[in-house]
C-alpha cells in the first residue's frame, strides 16, 4: 500500500464557528479532492435534519466534523462543494446528494461514489462502507455509533470517532478504485452511473412523476390517472409545506381511492376505509378543489399519462432467456448481473422495445442509453428479433 493510500490518523477536529469553517474550506479548496459524508435524521420529517457534515482531504490528519446546528451560515462550505475542479468522494451517497441539493439547489459535481465504483469493477452491489474497509484495509469498524441521536449536543467522543471515520478511508478507496477503474477502461461507466444516480435523485423529488409509484395506478382510466396525478403532486408540495413524510400527510392507498371519486363530498369521503375521519376534515376543502367530476360527452380528453404497467404474460416467458444473455455477458466483463441490467432494467426495456416499440430512443430511460445500450441492451434486441419478432 502507497503513502497516498494509507488512511489517515483518526483524531478530528470539531467546527462549530464560522471563522473555523472559513478556515477549513480554504484548506479543503487547495486540494483536487475532498472525502464527504453526513449524519442525519429523517424519521418524522419531509426534508433531513442534517446534524452534521464530516469532510477531509489529501494530506489532512485530523477530519473536520462541521456542526450545522452550531453554525448557521454554511455558505463557506456549499461555495466548496459547488467548486468544479474538486471531486466531491462518498459512499453510497444518494442522501447525502439530496440534502446537498435541496440547501445548494442544485446537484454538486463532480462526484465519485465508491459503491458505484466498487460494482464497476466487479464487486457486489450495494456494498456497505464497513464491509468495504474490512475487504480493502483488513480493519473492522464499531457501528455502534450507526442509530445514536446526532441531534443531542455535546456530541459525545465516540460519536465523532465514528463520524471521523466515516471519510477517513474515502481517499484511500478512491485512489484503489480509480487505478482498476482506469486499467479497465470504464470510467466512462461511472460517470454515466453517477449521472443516473444524480437523475433519480431529480425525479425522486419530482411531484410529476409520484403518480407512477402508486400500485395500480396503470389500471385507472386516463381521467381517473390524471386525477391521481393532480393528488400526488398535492400531497407532495403539502408535505413539503408541512415538513412531514409524504406518507404521514396521505398514504397510497388513500391517494387511489380517492382518484376514483367523482367529488369530494362528506358521504363518498366516508365510505373510503383509507381515510381516517381526521384526515377528512383536515383536508376535505382541498380535495374538492382537485376532484373533478366526470366530462361531459364532447369534451376534449385530458393529456394521456404514460404508465408503468405489468408485462404481459407472453412477454414474461422472456424474462428467463434474457437473464441467461445477461448473465453470460456478465460473467465475460467481471461484474454482477444485476448490475449490468436488474429486473427493474429489463422491464423498461421490454416496454419500449415491445409494448411501446415507437418510442424514440431520446425517450428511452437514460439507464437504457450509454454504455449498456451497446454492450447489453442491443444484443438482447437483436435476440428479440431473431427469436420473437411476432411479439412486436
Amino acid at each position: 500500500m502507497t503513502n497516498q493510500d494509507t488512511p489517515p490518523s483518526t483524531h478530528y477536529q470539531l467546527i462549530d464557528n464560522s471563522q473555523a469553517l472559513e478556515a477549513a474550506c480554504q484548506q479543503a479548496a487547495k486540494h483536487n479532492l475532498l472525502a464527504l459524508d453526513t449524519e442525519f435524521i429523517r424519521r418524522d420529517t419531509y426534508y433531513p435534519i442534517l446534524a452534521l457534515i464530516q469532510i477531509t482531504w489529501p494530506d489532512n490528519e485530523t477530519p473536520c466534523l462541521i456542526d450545522p446546528l452550531a453554525i448557521k451560515d454554511l455558505s463557506p462550505l456549499l461555495e466548496l462543494l459547488a467548486t468544479p475542479h474538486i471531486i466531491k468522494v462518498l459512499h453510497a451517497g444518494s442522501e447525502d446528494l439530496e440534502i446537498f441539493y435541496h440547501l445548494i439547489g442544485t446537484h454538486i459535481t463532480p462526484v465519485f461514489d465508491t459503491q458505484l465504483a466498487n460494482t464497476c469493477i466487479g464487486g457486489q452491489s450495494q456494498v456497505g462502507y464497513a464491509n468495504l474497509v474490512k475487504s480493502l484495509f483488513d480493519t473492522d469498524l464499531n457501528s455502534e455509533q450507526t442509530c445514536s441521536n446526532w441531534q443531542h449536543r455535546p456530541l459525545t467522543a465516540d460519536q465523532c470517532a465514528y463520524a471521523a471515520l466515516d471519510v477517513c478511508y474515502l481517499l484511500p478507496m478512491y485512489h484503489h478504485f480509480k487505478q482498476l477503474i482506469d486499467q479497465a477502461q470504464r470510467n466512462h461507466w461511472l460517470v454515466e452511473e453517477q449521472g443516473y444516480l444524480q437523475q433519480r435523485i431529480t425525479d425522486g423529488l419530482s411531484a410529476e412523476l409520484t403518480y407512477m409509484k402508486v400500485r395500480q395506478h396503470w389500471r385507472l382510466p386516463p381521467d381517473k390517472l390524471n386525477t391521481l396525478k393532480t393528488l400526488c403532486i398535492w400531497r407532495e408540495q403539502t408535505a413539503q409545506q408541512e415538513n412531514r413524510p409524504r406518507k404521514r400527510v396521505l398514504d397510497d392507498e388513500a391517494l387511489f381511492d380517492l382518484a376514483q371519486l367523482n367529488s369530494a363530498t362528506s358521504n363518498q369521503l366516508a365510505k373510503l376505509k383509507s381515510l381516517s375521519p381526521r384526515k377528512i376534515k383536515r383536508y376535505q376543502d382541498e380535495w374538492s378543489t382537485l376532484i373533478e367530476p366526470p366530462q361531459k360527452t364532447g369534451e376534449s380528453e385530458k393529456t394521456r399519462l404514460p404508465v408503468k404497467s405489468p408485462l404481459a404474460k407472453q412477454h414474461q416467458e422472456l424474462l428467463k432467456p434474457i437473464k441467461k444473455l445477461i448473465q453470460d455477458k456478465a460473467t465475460q466483463l467481471g461484474i454482477q448481473p444485476e448490475f449490468l441490467m436488474g429486473k427493474r432494467f429489463i422491464n423498461d426495456l421490454l416496454r419500449v422495445t415491445i409494448t411501446h416499440p415507437d418510442t424514440s430512443i431520446n425517450d428511452w430511460p437514460k439507464h437504457l442509453t450509454g454504455w449498456r445500450h451497446q454492450t447489453i441492451v442491443q444484443p438482447i434486441q437483436a435476440w428479440l428479433e431473431e427469436n420473437h419478432a411476432s411479439l412486436r
